[in-house]
């Protein structure tokens, strides 16, 4: 399964330099969710979708669309997931505590 972050504004691709991509080849793939979300957090992406792509190739029928905005944060996984929330840690911290948590919460 493909895991790749879509720009819902743009409809590019994140890709695997750190830019936007049209080309779902080229763009980052996620070992897993959780890496994938933090990344989000860290680089501040913005509104986007997290895609889990099933098959070998990209289909409508089989490819599952997750939200990733910081309000889908709040919803899904409550405030304490939030990078601004860690009173007291400096950003990379931040960052690395909420990785402790995504994995925690979703592994």
């Amino acid at each position: 399964m493909k895991r790749l972050i879509k720009s819902r504004v743009t409809g590019l691709y994140f890709g695997n330099d750190g830019t936007w991509t049209t080309d779902r080849e080229q763009a980052q793939e996620f070992s897993n969710t959780p890496m994938a979300i933090a990344m989000h957090l860290e680089k501040q992406l913005g509104e986007c979708e997290l895609v889990l792509q099933i098959g070998a190739q990209p289909s409508a029928q089989y490819d599952v669309v997750l939200s990733l905005s910081p309000k889908s944060y709040e919803k899904g996984f409550g405030s304490s997931l939030q990078p601004g929330r860690s009173e007291g840690l400096g950003k990379e911290q931040q960052v690395q505590a909420t990785r402790r948590k995504l994995h925690a919460c979703c592994e």
